[in-house]
């Protein structure tokens, strides 16, 4: 008998909960399934966002394909009932699959919720990852490719009530033989209705273990079964303008860099969007709140272009969080900005993910120093 690793974040997952999700572990399908690829056919309440195609496992099957235990990828009982999924989180030429998943009910906004499910690394898999994520989303999600979906090539489907979460293990989620159990809790935006689960980075920037695997097998394959989302006991008094993932009023704190959640500009712009200037209110809050502090404003490009266009470029990056700053009220004495081109990345520049992360602006706070 095969034992259950647990690996939880923040909390446990309650026993008598109600699990938001429809059909949390594949049980209901339209038929047994006798070949890949067919997750997205066959299992109820569920979709494939992307042209990835995921597969699901059962116990019926006769064919050692996508049978439960045995199957194309290796061997592993199901956690729950007969059937499970089947992910490649990492495989070569950039290529992704996801599972997308409805809610009984909308999030309710401020509430706090945990987010859970099993994996286990599939037996032929070489590598392993050290972050499960997973997406929540108002709307279903629909991309018409098979690389990885990053949410600025989808934001036109994104609303105010969309968040990105990780999971992450800092010895890689690793274990052929056991359920893994994870967890995460989560506060809600608000009308969220969807969770989608998968890998969201391409290859270079996705961290990897080597684990021993079939030969010239170079995927990251996870079964998943048991997803659960559940209301928690717990309510978080949050207002319109603090909807940002990592930026609150609360946690701002005083002489530290924090890099903007939500803006990250299109090649060579500098134009702000709604939801980045939601979340430059929350500057503006917390100035009109703290009068004894100050804010210095850092713009970012990639490495695409010259370095002088580039230093131009992200002075009007910065300066275009500063204007809005001081037509929303704040003092221009009490803000400086600062264009740094591309000689401060965060991530790399060869891939578009990369230099997306990289068109950037940053924030620091600081006290007014009495003259």
């Amino acid at each position: 008998m095969k034992l259950i690793t647990l690996f939880i974040l923040f909390i446990s997952v309650p026993v008598t909960a109600q699990n938001l999700i429809k059909n949390p572990s594949f049980e209901t399908t339209k038929t047994c399934v006798e070949e890949a690829s067919t997750f997205n056919k066959n299992v109820r309440n569920w979709s494939i966002p992307s042209l990835g195609t995921t597969d699901l496992f059962n116990a019926c099957s006769t064919n050692g394909e996508t049978g439960i235990p045995i199957n194309f990828n290796g061997y592993q009982e199901a956690k729950s009932g007969d059937n499970y999924a089947g992910i490649f989180f990492y495989a070569p030429k950039d290529y992704r699959e996801y599972i997308q998943g409805s809610f009984k009910n909308p999030l309710k906004k401020g509430k706090a919720y945990t987010i859970s499910f099993y994996i286990n690394l599939a037996d032929k898999s070489n590598f392993a990852l050290e972050k499960i994520s997973f997406m929540l989303t108002q709307k279903m999600i629909i991309f018409p490719y098979w690389t990885p979906i990053m949410p600025n090539k989808i934001k036109n489907q994104l609303t105010d009530s969309f968040s990105m979460n990780d999971i992450v293990n800092s010895n890689t989620f690793d274990d052929k033989n056991n359920w893994t159990l994870i967890s995460k809790q989560i506060i809600a935006k608000g009308g969220e209705n969807y969770i989608t689960i998968g890998n969201f980075k391409n290859n270079v920037d996705t961290k990897l273990k080597k684990v021993l695997g079939a030969k010239k097998r170079d995927i990251c394959y996870y079964y998943i079964d048991m997803v659960s989302v559940s209301q928690n006991n717990q309510t978080i008094n949050i207002d319109d303008t603090n909807e940002s993932e990592i930026i609150t009023k609360n946690n701002i704190e005083l002489n530290k860099k924090v890099a903007f959640q939500n803006i990250n500009f299109e090649f060579n712009s500098f134009n702000l969007s709604e939801i980045a200037k939601k979340e430059i209110t929350i500057i503006y809050d917390y100035l009109s709140a703290n009068k004894n502090t100050k804010v210095a404003i850092l713009g970012h490009t990639d490495a695409l272009g010259n370095d002088s266009y580039n230093k131009i470029l992200s002075e009007k990056r910065a300066k275009s969080v500063v204007t809005y700053l001081i037509k929303s009220g704040i003092d221009k004495n009490r803000i400086q900005s600062f264009g740094f081109g591309n000689s401060q990345p965060l991530s790399t520049n060869k891939t578009d993910e990369g230099r997306q992360i990289n068109r950037r602006v940053e924030f620091e706070i600081q006290r007014l120093v009495d003259k």
